[in-house]
């Protein structure tokens, strides 16, 4: 929801240093059709810490277009 989007954009730019340029807020769908590939995914959520923000993620195929 919002509160994890909020969150995701305020530790993406220190993420980004730390796990090689990954960014937290980036909208992969958008970005990959943009490309000219297709998405054949699912959404599905995790919580990284006991109590922690359930954070969104993508798993799945890219295929062109």
């Amino acid at each position: 929801g919002r509160a994890a989007a909020a969150l995701q954009a305020l530790a993406s730019p220190l993420w980004a240093r730390a796990a090689g340029g990954c960014r937290l807020d980036t909208d992969l769908p958008a970005l990959l059709a943009a490309e000219g590939f297709r998405l054949d995914a699912r959404r599905v959520s995790f919580a990284p810490a006991r109590g922690g923000p359930r954070l969104p993620f993508l798993l799945g195929v890219a295929r062109p277009a």
